[in-house]
């Protein structure tokens, strides 16, 4: 990370708070556990990738201080322990609570398991919007072409317009239809060719015979 993207205003007030409060500086020259104060940092959002350097140098920007005098140590994901030169800082640091801006949000707890449990539930709870819910649909609401063309034929739905194809009436039904009105009125023929063809008697009824034989003198 380059430290230049960080505004080290708000640290140098503080800082100074801090010296015209107490007479002292953030962090000690020589940090120890045993006189140094613990505290815990936790960061609800960052567009830095977060480890003990770079939370040094964000800690430097918000709270003054040197660096290299924190002394960070990552203890979970995005929750890390810091120290201070002592309680009377730490609890001035503790008293801020939080401080954001546009690449972070840092917030501040005890050094303690109280602490330690907040932090870490805090960071779940700023991070829960990052991982949302997606609905899996089961196989079985996938319709195949199989069920489409089962459920079309069993539907009381018709085609209408020229779609329409007549459902419930059979081939051979049709074709009676139609063997019926061509032995009834005979093949229908196009254009001049086309003549009606009404009832007729039959040609043997039609033919007259002579009444004197043709064989007699």
């Amino acid at each position: 990370m380059d430290h230049r993207q960080l505004d080290f205003s708000h640290g140098v007030l503080f800082s100074a708070k801090v010296r015209s409060t107490l007479g002292t500086l953030v962090v000690s020259f020589s940090p120890d556990d045993a006189s140094s104060f613990w505290l815990i940092a936790s960061f609800s959002r960052s567009n830095f990738w977060l480890d003990a350097e770079v939370v040094s140098w964000i800690l430097e920007a918000v709270l003054g201080g040197t660096t290299s005098l924190f002394s960070v140590v990552e203890l979970d994901h995005w929750v890390l322990k810091f120290c201070v030169a002592s309680s009377h800082v730490g609890f001035m640091i503790y008293a801020l609570k939080a401080f954001s801006c546009l690449n972070f949000k840092i917030l501040f707890n005890l050094w303690n398991e109280s602490g330690l449990s907040l932090a870490k539930a805090s960071v779940v709870a700023d991070h829960t919007s990052d991982y949302q819910w997606v609905t899996a649909h089961s196989h079985r609401s996938v319709k195949t072409y199989a069920s489409v063309v089962k459920q079309l034929a069993s539907s009381n739905n018709h085609l209408t317009g020229s779609n329409r194809v007549p459902v419930r009436h059979s081939f051979t039904s049709n074709r009676r239809q139609q063997h019926h009105q061509f032995t009834r009125n005979g093949p229908p023929l196009p254009g001049a060719n086309r003549v009606e063809i009404g009832h007729q008697d039959s040609i043997f009824k039609r033919i007259t015979f002579p009444r004197t034989s043709a064989f007699r003198g």
